[in-house]
């Protein structure tokens, strides 16, 4: 199994991919951000017995947790993206502040990763990977490179029902 592949993105960028260590990431990610905790509840029974459960359902636990997994999710792929594209250099002339000015349009609180590797990141993610078929091509080749059979994976995916609207045959 190869540990990286050269791919040319859309505007005729050559980039090399490497397969990042998604395992390590996971859990670096998850000790800089630990996981909220299910609440748990204490009743008394009629016997006066205290009954203590899980409450998986509690409304500020699911935002908490859905506020978690956004936080997660984007470290794991911030961070990925440094090992997936470990070679790569950014060009001396880019400037994030070309970026930044747009982006603040929306976030003004928005201010450039901080860093080598922040400024790295950045190019990553507002210059490298800004459209969808070049992510797509990236997440094509690691899909490659980790012996994931792609067709069999859309063969998997059509099989699964789909939510249809409408009345239900009888």
């Amino acid at each position: 199994m190869a540990k990286y592949k050269d791919i040319t993105l859309s505007d005729g960028t050559e980039v090399r991919v490497h397969i990042p260590p998604t395992q390590q990431i996971m859990a670096m990610v998850e000790r800089a951000y630990p996981k909220p905790q299910v609440p748990v509840i204490t009743e008394t029974n009629v016997t006066g017995r205290e009954i203590s459960m899980p409450f998986p359902n509690n409304p500020d636990y699911l935002v908490a947790l859905a506020e978690w997994e956004a936080v997660t999710n984007d470290e794991i792929n911030r961070r990925s993206a440094l090992f997936i594209f470990k070679d790569l250099k950014v060009p001396d002339d880019w400037d994030v502040e070309t970026i930044g000015e747009i982006i603040r349009l929306d976030e003004p609180d928005w201010q450039p990763t901080p860093g080598e590797l922040g400024r790295k990141r950045d190019y990553i993610q507002w210059e490298l990977l800004n459209n969808s078929q070049d992510a797509l091509l990236v997440q094509r080749t690691l899909a490659e490179m980790s012996g994931i059979d792609l067709s069999e994976v859309q063969a998997n995916e059509a099989s699964f029902r789909r939510e249809v609207e409408g009345e239900t045959p009888q």
